[in-house]
């Protein structure tokens, strides 16, 4: 009894972990769409609209090409329906007509929701990307969240909004399906549903191993592309040149890509086999329900244009239902890595900005009062009770050697990170009640590897208040600096 009641627990844990799974993917997809419909409300709802028409036409499309055959036979023999004959044509072709200049209308609102869409998901993640603390790359977790959400964002929520339309296209047509099926036979609608089902279980399977791999490898990718980036760097390849690593660089990048690659296609030979051996009974099963079809025509229970009719409805319903399947399969890894890219948006600042301004004419009065400090990642402690002022006008340099905390010192004024005790005053104010901006206007940094944009000089050198530029302003700074 305690073996069997262990084993429920198991299996309800597991079984609590996929439902809380399905809210977190059925969350994701909702949020995307909301996304979608605030980036351009006409072409969501348009797309939609004509997405639901595009999934009955099939059946139209078969029903009247049934009706043609029908009336052909009857043509053939008995001329005297030419008539009839010609006027079904005639409805079937302005009927083909429709259907183009519905797709054609499809092609537009897809590709002008597609262009809104990126736009504003790309403008949305680069505002966040641009906000985030640097403390958040100090944590592990949150900074492969930040690497996949990378990764990601440029095409998975866009795959979320076409499978969605699939899914959505494909249901319709299941249900159209079902209902002439279901008038039809009840017994060939059964097997049609169980013939469908190996599909699902293939791909809700391996796609989410497949997922697992790339959750799972996020640290040697982020290695790979960091180690990739010493053969991007001028400043790196001198070094790869001098120290001769260029050969042991190429190795690493090898054998980390050779290694995630590898375990990405043990995944797919098992998917191919797996999926190869269910094949086999779904065209079992859709080739018997054919020949009870075929058995309806023969006796006469349906004539051959109905016969076709529903021959293409088989075949459309039971390929909707495994669309159902293959679609609802990569929604689900879709969203599962979409969940990365809402963790960042959803990333809370650590660094908040206070409300004072101050007074940016004269340069403040600096001090540390009692400030211990441990970064984020590190609890060991980098100052215990560090005191000192510097006072308006001082020409302050910090001395000491490597790892002493002079770097660290320049990031807590800054206000990259907050004091772990103790305060950091401004002109007597506690810096965290200090507008983050108008602290900022009163900074200029020199770091050792700066940045230079790749914007002509006159640009680099009006960033520094390029709000209030003025030529005359970049000329004077470049002479007072040397770099005229």
């Amino acid at each position: 009894n305690f073996i069997m009641l262990s084993n429920l627990k198991t299996k309800l844990a597991k079984f609590n972990k996929v439902l809380k799974t399905l809210r977190k993917m059925l969350s994701a997809i909702v949020r995307t769409h909301k996304l979608s419909f605030q980036s351009s409300r006409s072409a969501h709802i348009g797309l939609y609209i004509v997405v639901i028409i595009i999934s009955i036409l099939p059946f139209v499309n078969s029903f009247l090409s049934g009706k043609v055959i029908d009336s052909l036979i009857q043509t053939v023999s008995n001329p005297n329906n030419l008539n009839a004959f010609l006027y079904i044509v005639i409805i079937y072709i302005v009927f083909l007509s429709s259907e183009i200049i519905i797709s054609t209308i499809r092609s537009y609102f897809d590709t002008i929701n597609f262009i809104e869409f990126d736009k504003f998901i790309t403008v949305l993640l680069n505002k966040a990307f641009s906000k985030i603390d640097i403390a958040h790359y100090e944590n592990a977790k949150t900074n492969d969240n930040i690497q996949k959400a990378k990764d990601s964002y440029d095409h998975r929520l866009n795959n979320i909004l076409h499978f969605s339309q699939y899914t959505i296209s494909a249901l319709i047509s299941v249900i159209s399906g079902f209902t002439i099926l279901l008038y039809l036979s009840p017994f060939i609608l059964t097997i049609i549903v169980f013939s469908s089902l190996p599909s699902f279980l293939t791909n809700i399977i391996f796609g989410k191993r497949k997922y697992g791999l790339w959750n799972e490898d996020a640290d040697i990718r982020r290695n790979y592309w960091d180690t990739q980036r010493y053969l991007l760097v001028e400043n790196s390849l001198k070094e790869l040149k001098i120290f001769n690593l260029r050969e042991k660089i190429l190795n690493n990048l090898n054998n980390m890509l050779t290694k995630f690659q590898d375990r990405q296609k043990k995944v797919e030979v098992k998917r191919t086999i797996f999926s190869g051996f269910l094949s086999i009974i779904t065209a079992l099963g859709f080739g018997f329900s054919y020949w009870l079809l075929a058995q309806k025509a023969i006796i006469g229970d349906i004539t051959i244009g109905e016969f076709t009719f529903y021959v293409t409805t088989i075949r459309v319903t039971s390929s909707s239902i495994s669309s159902i399947f293959d679609y609802f399969s990569s929604l689900y890894e879709n969203s599962l890595y979409t969940l990365d890219v809402f963790k960042v948006l959803d990333l809370k600042p650590i660094i908040k900005s206070g409300n004072v301004v101050i007074n940016n004419t004269t340069p403040p009065t600096i001090e540390f009062k009692n400030v211990d400090f441990s970064y984020p990642s590190n609890k060991d402690l980098v100052y215990k009770n560090l005191n000192f002022k510097i006072k308006p006008g001082e020409k302050i340099a910090i001395v000491g050697q490597n790892g002493a905390g002079k770097t660290t010192l320049i990031k807590i004024l800054s206000r990259f990170y907050d004091v772990t005790k103790g305060e950091l005053l401004i002109n007597g104010t506690n810096i965290k009640e200090i507008d983050i901006n108008s602290w900022y206007s009163n900074l200029a940094i020199l770091s050792q590897e700066f940045v230079k944009f790749h914007y002509d000089a006159k640009t680099n050198i009006s960033l520094g208040n390029y709000k209030d530029y003025n030529f005359n302003k970049v000329i004077e700074s470049s002479k007072l600096s040397g770099a005229n």
